[in-house]
């Protein structure tokens, strides 16, 4: 549950291409990390720029690993020093061609959920992404945002970075109260 948690954030991962992950996705060794966009693209944002993930198929409902979404195969770089040090904990006792969630995608759902925090695992992509592109240097340079998220349409972007709902007590509606302006 903690891998699925530090993929889905820290790498802004889809939870099915978290679910067809294999430890020899990961790359960190510096002479080949250094050349890829992705960690270039968070070195400019001043972000941890030493560890990335190459998706390349995502587990299907059906169980079955198949090519990942149109236009999301390529490189993730993590953004966190920390995050990257758990990652590599918790996938160092796989093989190198082993999946490392080897369950249906419905039966990992289901432990997420189980554990009741109240957020999907989807969350994790969208709430990753807000903060990247509103809170840090990476979103200073949206085509930056836009690979790092593996989008194909700039606008699908552009939609993780609305704010939340937020719903008003309407109560507060009649209260023209002017008095702290």
């Amino acid at each position: 549950m903690k891998l699925m948690g530090l993929l889905g954030y820290f790498f802004s991962m889809r939870p099915q291409e978290t679910f067809g992950i294999r430890r020899g996705d990961f790359i960190s060794k510096s002479e080949k990390v250094g050349v890829l966009d992705c960690v270039k693209y968070m070195t400019k944002a001043g972000l941890f720029n030493k560890f990335a993930v190459f998706i390349d198929r995502q587990r299907a409902a059906s169980g079955k690993l198949v090519d990942p979404k149109s236009g999301s195969r390529g490189h993730v770089a993590c953004f966190n020093d920390q995050a990257a040090k758990l990652v590599v904990e918790l996938i160092r006792e796989f093989e190198k061609d082993e999946s490392i969630f080897k369950n249906a995608n419905r039966h990992l759902y289901d432990i997420w959920e189980s554990a009741g925090l109240g957020l999907t695992l989807k969350d994790l992509r969208r709430s990753s992404l807000r903060y990247l592109g509103l809170d840090t240097r990476l979103g200073e340079t949206p085509l930056h945002l836009k690979e790092h998220a593996r989008h194909s349409d700039f606008n699908t972007t552009l939609l993780y970075l609305r704010a939340p709902k937020k719903e008003l007590d309407e109560s507060s509606f009649d209260d023209l109260d002017i008095s702290n302006w």
